[in-house]
């Protein structure tokens, strides 16, 4: 198809500029909250398009890093193939699995209910900023019900919140999984 014809099938849709737009942003890469990426010498850095040629680590909301690893159900188990019991998962079993894991800083922490308020109140440049990274091919963690919040201060429980309650833990980790953030490094 050439150029023209191109052009005229966008002219017959009468796009606005915000349209055009959004679509340019979406193909090039561009997102509407800042990225944190690592250079291969291991220096983070932040910026509003996609480098595929640093690994990427997160998307940054008000100086939060929400990373692009979460908790899921794979990593119910231990390093000994045993597997917790799901009527035992804690907020401090997931927390002891962040500080044990080597790609999280030592301050990163499940999602509180406060990095969760930072989310609601940029929900909709989140929203899309995960869309243009997924037509990038870079996935964030799995939340189809809820990104769930937790009280990382109270080690022994085992309850994720939501929007309009709470459940055990364990209860929607087949189909979401449990984001973890820190603050922008």
């Amino acid at each position: 198809m050439k150029r023209d014809e191109l052009f005229r099938i966008w002219d017959a849709t009468n796009p606005t500029f915000d349209d055009i737009k959004a679509y340019l942003d979406r193909f090039c890469g561009t997102t509407p909250l800042e990225l944190a990426f690592k250079d291969k010498n291991g220096n983070i850095f932040y910026q509003n398009t996609i480098d595929k040629n640093a690994a990427f680590i997160g998307i940054v909301v008000n100086g939060t890093i929400f990373y692009s690893r979460g908790f899921t159900k794979d990593d119910m188990y231990l390093k000994d193939g045993i597997s917790l019991r799901y009527e035992d998962l804690s907020v401090g079993d997931v927390s002891k699995w962040i500080k044990e894991a080597a790609i999280f800083p030592q301050t990163a922490h499940l999602v509180r209910g406060i990095d969760r308020g930072t989310l609601d109140r940029n929900w909709h440049d989140f929203i899309t900023t995960v869309k243009i990274l997924k037509h990038h091919g870079i996935e964030m963690p799995k939340f189809n019900r809820e990104i769930f919040w937790f009280d990382v201060e109270h080690p022994e429980s085992i309850t994720a919140h939501y929007s309009d309650g709470h459940c055990r833990m364990q209860y929607y980790l087949d189909r979401d999984d449990y984001w973890i953030c820190s603050d922008k490094l």
